[in-house]
């Protein structure tokens, strides 16, 4: 075994290993909607099917007082089940928990799926950065170690199952692309678009809408080769979603479960806030919700860890660092940027351009799904919601800084500074945040 190898085997089991921790010590229900996605598991675990959503079926809005809002919704019912589906696979294999059974099992799902995720940054980076060791070492170490991450890949919920598939889709996309398809590419692209589309319904933002570009960058040969290929790819998803457009429409007349998900939510919503509306009825739109509303905060705040729900931030000062780090390092990546379009240095056909611009018309899409989401429906700025585009974003977030250290001539030592004080934040939001928050 090579020591490249020895040194990712040893990356993952410590992050396994501190998903682990946090899976351990967040209380149940200690994060956003834990109950009402692992009652999804459970009912799972207890009839090896999915549930059905609907006042007097398998799942609605139930009254139970030990609850934060004294309800619990069933609403995830009507949403992709792939997430629930592992989640109760680990429940049912390791039924562990205290207050709700097997609930500590079905975590582990989140648990794995968030050590995958390091594992596919870290071939990300190697095929965007050949001979580049501190940037192929430093995207799955900022991948790994940003709070909110590593929060997510410790308790029950979709995000976390897909982030790890829409990053197995980049990462497949890249090596198609690197090969030219290959049959066994355009397979395994085929079969992760399949788990992309029975995933949380964000990440479809990631995984469908740019796969023309990506194929018509890329895909070349005969007429018949080229077809065969297409059809080695849609034919998966294609028939995933079909599916489960088809099962929505027959059990509840709509393909999306749109409008029944929406009656609940909103008859579990006025309860809480009375007159409820969404922004855009309050007068908002796309520019004044940035500009009048703590959207660009919240979302930022959320991108580096607030946990519970949303009750339990960090100190505004790490907020600041953070934030200062991150203006820096973009003033440095434009700065880089402009260079290269000025010395015409700019290769668009090279493999790293177009996968980085494919990265950034990821980010753009899923910001953009996101912001709709809260101007249209329930003001959600968590940037949960944005972590199918996880890794593009942690990569622009890495060249930043690399390159900021470059101006400065102190890169060598840039960004092993920034990923320890990473390290250091993630178990210190752990010890002290979540632990007094969580157990007094």
């Amino acid at each position: 075994m090579s020591t490249e190898s020895k040194l990712i085997g040893f990356l993952l089991l410590v992050v396994s290993l501190n998903n682990l921790l946090w899976a351990a010590i967040i209380p149940f229900d200690g994060a956003p909607d834990e109950i009402h996605h692992f009652e999804v598991v459970q009912f799972i675990m207890n009839h090896r099917r999915l549930p059905v959503f609907g006042e007097g079926r398998d799942l609605y809005i139930r009254i139970d007082p030990n609850t934060r809002d004294g309800k619990v919704l069933g609403l995830y019912a009507t949403q992709p089940n792939g997430a629930y589906v592992l989640g109760a696979i680990w429940g049912s294999l390791i039924p562990l928990g205290g207050r709700s059974e097997g609930y500590l099992g079905a975590r582990l799902a989140s648990v794995v799926a968030g050590t995958i995720t390091v594992w596919l940054a870290y071939h990300i980076a190697k095929m965007l950065f050949p001979g580049k060791k501190q940037l192929v070492w430093g995207l799955p170490i900022l991948v790994a170690f940003v709070p909110q991450v590593t929060y997510v890949s410790a308790y029950v919920n979709q995000d976390a199952f897909t982030m790890m598939v829409t990053s197995l889709v980049l990462w497949l996309w890249m090596l198609g692309m690197a090969k030219r398809w290959s049959w066994r590419s355009c397979i395994a692209l085929g079969i992760a678009l399949a788990l992309a589309a029975v995933g949380r319904q964000n990440g479809w933002m990631v995984a469908f809408p740019l796969l023309p570009l990506v194929l018509a960058l890329s895909l070349r040969g005969g007429v018949k080769e080229v077809l065969g290929r297409l059809v080695v790819v849609i034919v998966p998803p294609s028939c995933v979603v079909t599916w489960w457009f088809a099962r929505n429409y027959s059990l509840y007349g709509d393909i999306l479960a749109s409008s029944v998900a929406g009656e609940a939510w909103l008859t579990w919503l006025s309860d809480l806030v009375p007159n409820w509306e969404p922004y855009v009825a309050k007068g908002y739109n796309f520019v004044s919700i940035l500009t009048r509303s703590r959207w660009l905060e919240l979302s930022f705040k959320s991108f580096w860890g607030v946990f519970g729900y949303w009750a339990l931030f960090l100190d505004d000062l790490i907020y600041w660092l953070i934030l200062v780090a991150c203006l820096l390092g973009g003033l440095a990546l434009i700065r880089r940027l402009v260079l290269t379009l000025l010395g015409r240095n700019l290769r668009p056909r090279s493999r790293q351009c177009q996968a980085l611009t494919i990265f950034a018309l990821a980010i753009a899409i899923i910001t953009l799904a996101s912001l709709y989401s809260s101007l249209y429906q329930d003001f959600q700025p968590q940037s949960r919601y944005l972590l199918p585009a996880i890794i593009p974003i942690c990569t622009f977030l890495l060249l930043g800084w690399h390159e900021l250290g470059m101006i400065f001539g102190v890169h060598r030592i840039l960004l092993p500074v920034l990923s320890t004080g990473l390290v250091l934040l993630n178990y210190a939001s752990l010890l002290l945040y979540i632990v007094p928050w969580g157990y007094g």
